[in-house]
C-alpha cells in the first residue's frame, strides 16, 4: 500500500504536534513546514490554526503561504482545515474587523447572532450541530438542519 505524506502547515498559529501525533497514530507519514515550495508540492495538506482570523491571514501572507495554498488547491489535491485553518479558507472573516480570507470557499466567517428572547444563550466555543440555512434563490427558501 502506498502511503502519501501529509504536510502540516506551520504559520505560527497552530497546535502542530497534536496533529502530527494524531496522524502518526494512524500510520501517516508527516512533514511540518512553513516553506511555500514544500507546501505547493505536497501530496496532502493540513491547515491548522488557533487565534484570530486577521492574524492568521497576516501570517499566511507574510510567509507566502497564501499563494502556495491557492496553487495547491487549484491542482485538486486534498486540503483539510482545522479550527482557524478552516475559517481562513473562506472569502472573509469579521472577527475584530473585516479581513480578506483565502477565498477557497465563498462565504464569510461571522459572529453568532445574539439570541432572541426565549432562546437562551450560545455557549462559545460552541461544539455540536447547528442548523444551516441556505440563501433563498428566486424567492424560494431552502433550509437544512442537523440535530
Amino acid at each position: 500500500m502506498s502511503h502519501r505524506k501529509v504536510t502540516i502547515i506551520d504559520y505560527g498559529m497552530g497546535n502542530l504536534f497534536s496533529i502530527e501525533r494524531a496522524l502518526r497514530h494512524i500510520d501517516a507519514a508527516t512533514d511540518i513546514t512553513s516553506d511555500p515550495a514544500r507546501i505547493a508540492s505536497a501530496d496532502r495538506l493540513v491547515l491548522p490554526g488557533v487565534g484570530a482570523f486577521g492574524n492568521g491571514m497576516e501570517e499566511l501572507t507574510k510567509r507566502g503561504i497564501d499563494e502556495a495554498l491557492r496553487g495547491f488547491v487549484a491542482t485538486g489535491r486534498p486540503l483539510f482545515g482545522i479550527c482557524l485553518g478552516m475559517q481562513l479558507m473562506l472569502s472573509e472573516g469579521h472577527e475584530f474587523g473585516l479581513h480578506r480570507g483565502l477565498d477557497l470557499i465563498r462565504g464569510a466567517v461571522v459572529r453568532f447572532r445574539d439570541p432572541v428572547d426565549g432562546e437562551g444563550s450560545y455557549k462559545i466555543p460552541q461544539i455540536g450541530w447547528n442548523g444551516i440555512t441556505l440563501p433563498a434563490r428566486n424567492g424560494a427558501s431552502t433550509g437544512c438542519r442537523s440535530d
